[in-house]
């Protein structure tokens, strides 16, 4: 059943206070921010002044805080990340800001392996980390055994495009599914990946075409919330159907 609804990209323009009002109405939605070490305020990775006001606003609010999700792209931030060090200047321990943790990274250059994920989930045990599954890191699935490693299904590698198959989920991994997702394309995407991941949990995660004139749109945000929102009543619905007739 889809349980999550990951919208990724909000930038310096974002409101926080419109973030709030959305992950208030549909409390399956769940904030993606990106960081790089070198790339903060500038388009879809928000400053550090931005990242302290979110959190900041997440430890002054008297209600359920936000679902947030880090990702880390490049070395610098994994790094950090796998050692314990301080990322984007936030405070340790990192759990208690990001429950989710994504690790943006290409085991085919060799920089990052199966180690040093392991050494991650190792570091993070409240943390689910997530690498993403695509040809750059086909076995990594298999080699990670940590129980708090998950899977990013995204055979665009970040490009946005949709891909020709939606894969069934593995084995003794919580999974999630990206690639070309939007407010066109989801309902879709959701009825086929339906039909792989049977009575699995799964959630769904989409960057590039929540965008415009490459500012995170909240009004794109609002409209496939709505979708996902229709498409969790309708799995619900269906589970009591077949509940009463059997």
């Amino acid at each position: 059943m889809l349980t999550r609804l990951t919208l990724t990209g909000a930038d310096d323009a974002t409101s926080i206070s419109r973030m709030r009002d959305l992950s208030e109405r549909f409390p399956f939605v769940e904030f993606g921010i990106l960081y790089h070490s070198t790339k903060s305020g500038t388009g879809r990775y928000p400053s550090l002044a931005w990242i302290t006001a979110l959190l900041h606003s997440q430890g002054a609010y008297k209600g359920t805080p936000m679902p947030l999700a880090l990702h880390l792209c490049g070395e610098a931030a994994n790094y950090s990340f796998e050692l314990g060090e301080p990322v984007a200047g936030i405070l340790l321990p990192l759990s208690d800001h990001f429950p989710r943790v994504q690790m943006n990274i290409n085991c085919c250059e060799g920089e990052f392996t199966a180690r040093n994920v392991e050494a991650a989930c190792a570091r993070h045990p409240k943390i689910q980390v997530i690498t993403q599954h695509n040809q750059n890191n086909i076995d990594l699935w298999r080699q990670v055994t940590a129980e708090n490693h998950s899977i990013l299904f995204d055979a665009s590698r970040g490009t946005g495009a949709l891909p020709t198959y939606w894969p069934a989920p593995l084995p003794g991994k919580k999974c999630s599914y990206a690639g070309g997702l939007g407010p066109e394309t989801l309902k879709d995407a959701i009825l086929a990946i339906r039909r792989v991941t049977g009575d699995r949990d799964y959630g769904v995660d989409m960057e590039s075409r929540l965008r415009v004139k490459e500012r995170f749109s909240l009004e794109l945000c609002e409209k496939v919330a709505e979708i996902v929102k229709t498409m969790i009543e309708s799995d619900a619905t269906d589970v009591r159907a077949f509940s009463e007739f059997g």
